[in-house]
């Protein structure tokens, strides 16, 4: 199998850029094909490094397949491209290579939106039931909870973080290169529904389907809605605030141990079962189903997050409940017989 040509250069994000279209994006969804496929030769080689060098623009086109290669490889095989055996096939594959790369957006895919492939495509990612910590450039830290996409961008006028889906922490630190300007640059978290403005904080961000949960655990940040009309609204330390794209709702206290899945762990106090099935299922590729029946147990303990299954496991041992499994990616939890 032909091994794909590392990217030659990269996306200056902070320039104006042309947008990629469509005929650009299917002559890179082919040559991924082609070059994947077993049956390109030298010459097939030399005309793609050629067409490659020909424009930026293929040039973006190839990082986004690259980028796209990266996420099915993650993929259950069942999900992936199909073996590559003939002209049928490959042409099959090339259309459903397309079909996500359109997906960015036809090559407006430096604008951000809230769509699978912004997660894809994101400078980090961490898969389900992983975690990762970054050392930023201006000696914060970043930690991605499971299931996380987030861009960071740093420039002479802001850092900016573009969080995707998921969870962060973040634990900011001074400006280091705010001695020669005339004033700090600001550390903002955008999200679908809006921006947050650190105010010399550590507090999280976590994205929901339509809505962006902050947590502030150190001094303050202020939330700035996307269409909300007025002043940013200023959330203290020890306080959280769900926010859509129109308003912020009520700020309320942190609950204790929120921050757990930063050490690891997962701590419920008191939860519904059914409550608990849907944390823990942000840890574990798939779905956890609870049966509607057994939906109000309660659930109390410190669990260890890097192994859902065994979790699943110990609440057999711990509640009348039992565990079936009919894939790896579909579990039920029931009552015990």
């Amino acid at each position: 199998m032909t091994t794909l040509t590392p990217l030659l250069s990269s996306c200056n994000r902070n320039a104006p850029q042309r947008p990629i279209d469509r005929s650009v994006l299917e002559a890179a969804a082919h040559w991924y094909v082609h070059l994947k496929s077993g049956t390109s030769n030298a010459a097939d080689r030399s005309k793609f490094e050629r067409w490659l060098d020909e424009d930026e623009l293929h040039r973006r086109a190839w990082s986004l397949v690259q980028r796209m290669e990266q996420h099915l490889g993650n993929l259950p095989a069942s999900l992936a491209l199909p073996a590559l055996k003939n002209v049928q096939t490959q042409r099959r594959a090339t259309i459903k290579a397309l079909s996500l790369l359109i997906a960015s957006g036809a090559g407006g895919w430096l604008t951000y939106e809230a769509t699978p492939w912004r997660s894809w495509a994101a400078d980090y990612r961490t898969q389900p039931g992983h975690q990762k910590a970054i050392q930023l450039a201006d000696g914060g830290v970043l930690e991605l909870n499971t299931d996380t996409a987030v861009d960071i961008r740093y420039d002479n006028s802001i850092r900016l973080m573009r969080l995707h889906q998921g969870e962060i922490m973040i634990k900011t630190a001074p400006d280091i290169s705010s001695e020669t300007r005339s004033a700090p640059r600001p550390l903002i978290v955008e999200t679908p529904q809006g921006r947050i403005r650190a105010l010399g904080t550590r507090f999280s961000v976590r994205t929901h389907d339509d809505t962006t949960h902050v947590a502030v655990f150190e001094h303050a940040v202020e939330i700035t809605p996307l269409d909300m009309q007025g002043q940013p609204v200023r959330i203290e330390a020890g306080q959280q605030a769900d926010f859509s794209t129109m308003k912020i709702g009520n700020a309320h206290t942190i609950e204790r141990n929120q921050e757990a899945w930063t050490r690891g762990m997962l701590v419920a106090v008191d939860w519904r079962l059914e409550d608990f099935l849907a944390e823990l299922s942000r840890y574990k590729r798939g779905r956890i189903q609870c049966d509607p029946a057994i939906a109000d147990l309660r659930v109390t303990g410190a669990y260890r997050l890097d192994d859902a299954d065994l979790i699943l496991d110990s609440l057999t041992t711990s509640h009348p409940v039992q565990v079936k499994y009919f894939t790896r990616f579909w579990v039920q939890v029931s009552a015990k017989t």
